[in-house]
C-alpha cells in the first residue's frame, strides 16, 4: 500500500492552528464582556477596557488572516493539486500520493472520479463534525433561552449571550457546515447515479455533468468556508477508503473507464 503524502497538509495545519486561535479569542471577549459587566471598580473596569480593546484587535488580526489568506491560499494549492492529478498535468512542484485513489487515465473521467471521493470523505467528515457542533448549538440555545426566561436576568448580559450565540462564529458556523454536509452529498449521490449510467455513446454529455458538479464542489467548498478536521479524517480514513474501493468495485470505475 502506497503511503499517503499531501504537500498541504502543513497548509492547513496553519489553518488548525489560527482557528484555535480566534476561537480562543472569541470567547475571551465574551467572558470579558460578561466580567465589565459585573465590575464596578473603575481601575479593574480600566484594565478589563485594554485587554478588550488588544483582544478584539488580535482576533480581527486573527480571525481576517485566516479568511482572506490561510484557508483561499490553501483551497487555491488543493484545486491545482486536483486539476494537476486529473489531467496528468503538473502545475506546480507541490507533491501529491494515494490522496486520489483510482486508475482511470488523466482525462475528465478521472476529474469526476476524484470529486467523486472528495465528496465522499468530506460528507462522511462533515457528519462528524456536526454531531459535536449540534450538540454545543442545542446547548448554546438552552442557554439562550434559560436567560431571556429568567425573570431577574441582566438584559444586557442576555444582549451580550444573544450577540455571542448569533454571530457567525457560532450559528452562523453550524448552519454552513449543514449546508456543506448536505450539497455533499447531492453531490456524491449525483456522480454516483453518473458513474452508474456511464456509456461511450454519451461520453461529451457526461465530460459536462461532471464539470458542473466540479463546479457545484468548489462552489460549495468557498462559499460554506468551513475547514474540514483533519483529525476525524484520518480517524475514518481507513473505513471510508475500503467503501470507496467498494464503491469503484460496484460501479466498475476503474476496470471499465479507461478514456
Amino acid at each position: 500500500m502506497k503511503k499517503r503524502l499531501d504537500s498541504l497538509d502543513k497548509c492547513y495545519k496553519s489553518i488548525e492552528q489560527f482557528e484555535k486561535l480566534s476561537t480562543v479569542l472569541y470567547w475571551l471577549l465574551f467572558v470579558l464582556s460578561l466580567i465589565t459587566l459585573y465590575t464596578n471598580d473603575v481601575d479593574m473596569n480600566y484594565i478589563l477596557s485594554a485587554l478588550f480593546i488588544i483582544f478584539t484587535l488580535a482576533f480581527s488580526i486573527a480571525n481576517n488572516f485566516l479568511k482572506i489568506y490561510l484557508i483561499p491560499r490553501a483551497e487555491n494549492k488543493r484545486r491545482v493539486h486536483l486539476l494537476s492529478n486529473s489531467l496528468g498535468i503538473s502545475l506546480d512542484n507541490e507533491k501529491t500520493n494515494a490522496y486520489y485513489n483510482n486508475s482511470i487515465n488523466p482525462s475528465f473521467l478521472r476529474l469526476g472520479a476524484n470529486v467523486f471521493e472528495n465528496s465522499l470523505f468530506a460528507k462522511t467528515v462533515v457528519s462528524k463534525m456536526l454531531v459535536r457542533e449540534r450538540i454545543k448549538i442545542t446547548l448554546y440555545i438552552l442557554l439562550f433561552l434559560v436567560s431571556i426566561l429568567y425573570k431577574g436576568a441582566n438584559l444586557s448580559a442576555v444582549a451580550i449571550i444573544a450577540q455571542t450565540l448569533f454571530s457567525g462564529e457560532v450559528i452562523c458556523k453550524w448552519l454552513y457546515m449543514e449546508c456543506l454536509k448536505n450539497e455533499n452529498e447531492k453531490i456524491f449521490d449525483g456522480l454516483h447515479n453518473l458513474f452508474l449510467s456511464y456509456s461511450d455513446s454519451r461520453k461529451n454529455e457526461f465530460t459536462a455533468q461532471i464539470i458542473d458538479y466540479v463546479v457545484k464542489y468548489e462552489s460549495v467548498k468557498s462559499y460554506c468556508g468551513i475547514k474540514q478536521s483533519s483529525k476525524i479524517f484520518f480517524q475514518i480514513n481507513s473505513e471510508v477508503s475500503k467503501e470507496w474501493e467498494e464503491i469503484k468495485k460496484k460501479l466498475k470505475i476503474d476496470k471499465h473507464i479507461k478514456s
